[in-house]
């Protein structure tokens, strides 16, 4: 039996020889940045049928498992520098900002909000969730 990670990297070996009528006993160790594991399938994208530890084998003939990764949710606190503050967001890694829906707009006196940035990357409409470095 073969793993595709399907981006992810592995932890320990990516193939190994399993026996029509048990277990597949331990599965594959992989990691992706901003990403849990949540199994392995039969096919790419979850489809198919989820393997997992007590599986029975069924396949006699080489096969594949692919991974499949849920996106980690990151909680992001905006500095309003003295405006009315603005309540935490969660976003999706590797999502752009506006795409987890609308963003904190504060206010204050005599002043125009002109929108999130860092640098000349307007954050809400272009900067996709990550880590910090």
């Amino acid at each position: 039996m073969t793993n595709d990670p399907q981006g992810g990297v592995f932890v320990g070996s990516a193939s190994r020889v399993v026996t029509v009528g048990e277990a597949y006993g331990p599965l594959a160790a992989a990691t992706r940045e901003g990403h849990a594991l949540a199994g392995w399938w039969t096919a790419p994208g979850a489809a198919g049928i989820e393997v997992g530890a007590d599986t029975v084998v069924t396949a006699a003939a080489p096969h594949t498992s692919y991974a499949r990764w849920t996106a980690d949710r990151l909680t992001v606190r905006f500095d309003s520098e003295g405006w009315t503050p603005c309540p935490l967001r969660t976003v999706t890694y590797g999502a752009t900002q506006g795409a987890s829906g609308p963003v904190c707009v504060p206010t204050r006196d005599g002043h125009v909000f002109g929108g999130w940035w860092i640098g000349d990357v307007d954050v809400c409409r272009s900067a996709v969730a990550s880590r910090p470095a």
